[in-house]
């Protein structure tokens, strides 16, 4: 299919009142569409993950940012390695 992975993500509280404000009016509140698709991978070659607490990433992710280096966590001031 092209892709080994599929993460869905749960918006969280950034903070932020204004996009705060976005999430609670935008953000997922029924997972069944999502739990129908990983019904569908399971047992198959793709992992499909629901991530719940993106924040705490430590450990679980690398994160790729926009200045095309990775992290360890999404307040990382160094990247891993440049």
């Amino acid at each position: 299919m092209g892709y080994e992975q599929i993460t869905f993500k749960v918006l969280q509280a950034s903070g932020d009142p204004k996009t705060d404000k976005w999430i609670d009016e935008n953000e997922m509140k029924n997972f069944d569409n999502i739990l129908e698709i990983v019904k569908k991978f399971n047992g198959s070659d793709t992992s499909v993950r629901i991530d719940t607490n993106c924040q705490d990433s430590h450990g679980r992710y690398e994160i790729f940012r926009s200045d095309g280096l990775t992290y360890d966590t999404w307040d990382a001031l160094e990247p891993i390695r440049k």
